[in-house]
């Protein structure tokens, strides 16, 4: 039986800097794009948010969500201008 690396412990200990971090980010710089109209918030994020990998359950998740936040903020933002993506990062 294969042991699985995540936990809810694993997951916690990612949150501040994988997901938390980019939507105080967010919050932040928004609302002046979206008033002048035009603007781009651009995250970073590992290449197993969008591709998982074995054995990196925990930061995998995480990243995952902070990805998924990023595309759907994007949905939000777009009619004001402002365009919200990621760029993921090579293997």
């Amino acid at each position: 039986m294969a042991v699985v690396a995540g936990n809810a412990a694993t997951l916690h200990a990612f949150l501040p800097l994988l997901l938390i971090a980019f939507v105080e980010v967010a919050r932040v710089v928004l609302p002046e794009m979206t008033e002048r109209g035009d603007g781009a918030f651009l995250m970073a994020i590992g290449y197993p948010a969008a591709r998982p990998v074995a054995g990196r359950s925990g930061p995998t998740a995480v990243m995952a969500a902070a990805r998924n936040r990023v595309h759907t903020l994007n949905g939000e933002v777009a009619d004001a201008g402002v365009y919200a993506g990621t760029s993921p990062s090579a293997p």
